[in-house]
């Protein structure tokens, strides 16, 4: 088989691997290596494997460094809104409304901007604790220790958001 064809399917297969094939695991990890897969494949991995096309093509300078780069610009965001979709969908259809305990409070506060603070909570099922990404508390009404309202997927609680700040 010639470089051209492997490199472009390997190509294609990682790419579809990145959008159909990552199990729930890895797309709604919150911690430990798992939670970067995604993005160390769509920094390192594809680009690596367009410059390996265009190498073969005889493509070089600016226009090889911007055909390698440039994807990262839209796969990045194609597999948030993907990864969103997803998740959302899931939650529709396996979710579960449990309560969770805000575990930390912090203020972030982005240059020229005032702060917002933020909230991550706590919550158990079947005897294993999960934890929720950060969500905003807009009038700043909780405190660490207070109870939210939580949905998880019964399929896999690592997929979940805080409902009761919606």
């Amino acid at each position: 088989m010639n470089k051209k064809l492997l490199y472009f399917i390997l190509l294609t297969s990682i790419i579809l691997v990145l959008f159909f094939g990552l199990g729930n695991d890895i797309l709604y990890a919150k911690t430990g290596i798992k939670r970067w897969i995604p993005f160390v494949v769509i920094i390192f991995v594809i680009p690596f494997l367009i410059l390996k096309v265009l190498d073969q093509y005889n493509i070089a300078g600016k226009a090889k460094i911007a055909l390698s780069v440039g994807p990262i610009l839209i796969i990045g965001p194609l597999f948030g809104i993907w990864t969103g979709y997803l998740s959302k969908n899931d939650l529709t259809e396996n979710g579960i409304k449990t309560y969770g305990i805000i575990s930390q409070k912090w203020s972030s506060k982005p240059r020229k901007r005032s702060g917002e603070w933020l909230v991550k909570c706590k919550f158990r099922v079947d005897g294993k604790v999960f934890k929720t990404f950060s969500k905003e508390d807009e009038k700043n009404i909780y405190k660490v220790g207070d109870t939210l309202t939580i949905l998880y997927s019964s399929e896999n609680p690592e997929n979940n958001t805080i409902i009761e700040l919606e």
